[in-house]
């Protein structure tokens, strides 16, 4: 591109007229703030469901909260669920 369309052309994100050659339209800073949005997203398959899902984190490993806590309460057990029931059923116990 030549000198006299680099001074007119402007940043696709800011409109600041510093562009960098090869960066798609953008200035410095809009062109980094790009490259990581794009390596944020990635594809991977739930551990739980097996469903794929685009996650929003690096460490994200489930599709959903569900799934998050249906691995919890099996990692941890069968005592977690029925820990928490009796002590419900302790609290609003019906008597005759």
């Amino acid at each position: 591109m030549n000198e006299a369309k680099m001074a007119k052309a402007r940043c696709l994100d800011c409109y600041e007229t510093n562009l960098l050659n090869g960066c798609g339209g953008r200035c410095q800073t809009c062109y980094a703030r790009w490259l990581r949005l794009k390596h944020r997203h990635k594809k991977r398959t739930c551990t739980v469901c097996k469903t794929a899902f685009t996650t929003t984190r690096i460490d994200a490993s489930f599709c959903s909260s569900a799934c998050r806590q249906w691995a919890y309460r099996r990692r941890k057990g069968p005592g977690v669920t029925e820990k928490r029931g009796a002590i419900i059923g302790q609290r609003f116990s019906v008597t005759k």
